[in-house]
């Protein structure tokens, strides 16, 4: 393979058959120049491309500072090994682009809350902990401590570069299953949803996150908070009536029990729904 361009020591944009490739690799882009040829015993990542992507990473490059590349291939092999797992290698543009915005914000004492928080570590708690010590490597390397609310979205990052196949099978029957809820719900109150109240948009990204945990077998965190669940049986029965339904429906879509934890956290979502349509 020929080098097209040096980004750095250790990230060269190559040709590849009719492709461009970015390629990761320790000291891979050393005294090295436009036209030589790649020693390909350094390769550590490949990254193939199409034109436009390779335009993407020439532009995000050219914007950022070259130490946040390399924290980008640390973080990345850092968060494989954590999860046992070889992203797509779409991640690097993902983590890279989201790293060096957070990181110019923070400069800036300018924090972003994700209100998601909660719901992604519940839901996709393994890449919640790899988040969390990406956090730490960002911190060590640069200086700066990032809130949690970063490792919201990384997880999210690393949970979209798992596996595309598996993912876009899920996301189809999730969406199908997730039609089926939200008609339940309808039909029990006999009302049609504003999708544009945030009600509605929380109770949606809820129900994608639990169901797609479901179809990929995720382990939840669980915080079993008894006192609670029966003080919404008890003040909200035509809810809990309601969510009930919604389990039998899961258990027969795909044989999966429904735990009262998850009842409690539907109920919480529809009662919003429920009190600003009175």
């Amino acid at each position: 393979m020929k080098i097209k361009r040096v980004f750095n020591n250790n990230v060269v944009l190559v040709y590849k058959d009719d492709d461009e490739a970015v390629i990761f690799g320790k000291g891979i882009g050393f005294q090295k120049k436009h036209g030589d040829t790649l020693d390909e015993t350094k390769i550590g990542k490949i990254f193939t491309t199409n034109k436009k992507q390779s335009s993407n990473f020439e532009t995000l490059f050219n914007e950022i500072s070259t130490e946040y590349v390399d924290l980008t291939y640390k973080i990345v092999e850092q968060a494989e090994s954590d999860l046992n797992i070889e992203f797509n290698s779409s991640i690097y543009i993902a983590v890279m682009d989201h790293i060096n915005y957070a990181l110019v914000r923070a400069q800036d004492n300018l924090f972003i809350k994700n209100d998601l928080i909660w719901e992604i570590q519940r839901t996709y708690p393994n890449e919640y902990k790899a988040a969390l010590n990406t956090l730490s490597i960002i911190k060590k390397d640069t200086g700066i401590e990032l809130p949690v609310d970063e490792a919201g979205t990384l997880a999210i990052h690393y949970f979209n570069a798992e596996d595309h196949k598996n993912h876009l099978d899920n996301s189809l029957k999730a969406a199908d299953i997730i039609q089926g809820i939200v008609k339940i719900i309808q039909f029990y109150f006999k009302i049609e949803f504003d999708q544009t109240d945030m009600n509605y948009n929380r109770l949606m990204t809820h129900l994608r996150f639990f169901i797609n945990s479901l179809l990929s077998n995720e382990k939840r965190n669980e915080n079993d908070d008894e006192y609670l669940f029966n003080q919404m049986v008890i003040k909200y029965p035509d809810i809990y009536d309601c969510t009930l339904n919604i389990r039998k429906y899961i258990m027969n879509k795909l044989n999966k029990e429904v735990k009262n934890e998850e009842l409690l956290y539907l109920m919480i979502h529809i009662n919003r729904i429920i009190e600003k349509e009175k």
